[in-house]
């Protein structure tokens, strides 16, 4: 994505991208459709994208790219370095100060491990597709 440019533009441009990779006869699934978009976010997204990994949420373009504005306004009204998390546990404050520690720290180590994992696929996706787009025909799988 592109500095400075509003993540609806950016949802639509990538949206548009797999409908032309599909009417080249390409398939690709709605889950790495996903996982695609969120890889192509810059670094104050991060958290939303632990957040939907971490909860496990499941939703189609449309519906990311409604809740990606929600949490770009967020970031614009306070300054573009806080963010509110998506859902909230209640039984957290009965827990002991240690434990929650302990707790955000294997959170962040998990997090940290899954964003690794989707740079690389990043990576690796961003070449076949630059291949794939070269010769301009697709391999039969």
């Amino acid at each position: 994505m592109k500095s400075r440019t509003p993540v609806k533009d950016h949802m639509l441009t990538m949206i548009g991208h797999f409908n032309v990779a599909e009417n080249l006869g390409a398939t690709i699934d709605a889950n790495t459709q996903v996982d695609m978009v969120l890889n192509s976010l810059p670094y104050m997204f991060s958290q939303f994208i632990v957040d939907y990994h971490l909860h496990k949420m499941d939703m189609p373009l449309i519906e990311l790219m409604n809740e990606l504005q929600n949490v770009e306004s967020g970031l614009k009204a306070k300054g573009g370095n806080a963010y509110a998390a998506i859902g909230s546990s209640s039984d957290s404050k009965l827990k002991g100060k240690g434990e929650k520690k302990r707790k955000r720290a294997n959170k962040k180590q998990e997090s940290t491990k899954r964003l690794r994992q989707m740079e690389s696929q990043k990576a690796s996706v961003s070449t076949a597709v630059r291949n794939v787009t070269k010769r301009k025909t697709f391999p039969k799988c």
